[in-house]
């Protein structure tokens, strides 16, 4: 078995440490230090890395603070950040080209497909990619920063939903007959099968939102992550709060 974490809209930044009246650097270390007592071997970090808007300083900063975390990192994009900036903070392998950041991974024998949503799309050239990946490396889960499933979260889906969502979702189900998709974005926690997908969302390293209300509502200001266990028999997943 194998061990991952998926953390997700950090939301950090270097000028501006507080937000919300949320210290945002101690709600960093906060699920840092949960998940290293869970024992991960993995990190993905599922995008929104940045407060508003990325910028070199911030993504230093949580490029040092992954460094020396005990595990392995993957890092994507999510809408607030610039995905430009991630080869200068994160390494060769962002190199950022113009084109989306999709990567196939595969690690420790399983492999799974990120999937960079941060222009607030996914375009035809990514889904036919996706396909041609499925096809070849038989993935174990898609991450994807946003969403690809309705009726989720209330406010978000009426202001930030992905844009053309329902065909996104359409081409992902066609994939298989059980297809594990982890996001972030909605800042809740979910766990939903919309056959053949099964959505998960992880709740923010910021904070959790209302789901039910088309209005901004802050309903937790608790710091969320997920855990993520892989082995041959296929995924479970639980989602924690540090503190």
């Amino acid at each position: 078995m194998a061990r991952v974490a998926h953390i997700a809209d950090l939301h950090l930044s270097v000028d501006e440490p507080i937000a919300h009246g949320i210290d945002l650097w101690a709600h960093f270390e906060s699920v840092l230090a949960s998940i290293a007592d869970e024992g991960v071997e993995l990190v993905i970090v599922g995008g929104d890395l940045a407060l508003n808007e990325g910028d070199p300083k911030t993504y230093r900063r949580i490029a040092e603070r992954l460094d020396a975390f005990p595990a392995d990192v993957l890092v994507q994009p999510g809408n607030h950040d610039r995905p430009e900036l991630f080869a200068e903070a994160f390494g060769r392998r962002y190199r950022w080209t113009g084109e989306p950041l999709d990567r196939v991974v595969t690690w420790r024998g399983f492999t799974f497909v990120l999937l960079d949503s941060s222009s607030g799309s996914v375009s035809e050239e990514q889904l036919w990619w996706l396909e041609s990946v499925w096809r070849t490396t038989h993935p174990v889960a898609i991450f994807v920063h946003h969403p690809v499933i309705a009726g989720i979260c209330r406010y978000m889906e009426i202001n930030y939903e992905l844009r053309e969502r329902d065909r996104v979702y359409r081409r992902i189900a066609a994939l298989a007959d059980l297809i594990h998709v982890f996001s972030g974005h909605y800042h809740i926690a979910y766990d939903g099968l919309h056959n053949p997908v099964l959505q998960h969302v992880t709740p923010a390293v910021f904070y959790q939102l209302d789901p039910d209300t088309p209005d901004f509502a802050v309903a937790s200001d608790r710091a969320g992550y997920r855990i993520i266990d892989l082995s041959p028999e296929g995924i479970s997943t639980v989602v924690g709060f540090a503190g």
